[in-house]
């Protein structure tokens, strides 16, 4: 994941635990994961 953050200056990554951690695999941590993220694109989009 470094080397993606280190090259993409506006990415953001989180790393779970598990193997490959699918919304599908573990739902609930995906969602509690993902939820900040979600909601600031949303509020910087004027969504929300």
């Amino acid at each position: 994941m470094a080397d993606y953050l280190k090259r993409l200056p506006q990415a953001q990554g989180i790393q779970l635990a598990g193997r490959n951690v699918l919304p599908y695999e573990s739902t609930a941590e995906f969602i509690e994961a993902i939820a900040p993220f979600v909601d600031n694109v949303s509020r910087r989009d004027g969504g929300g």
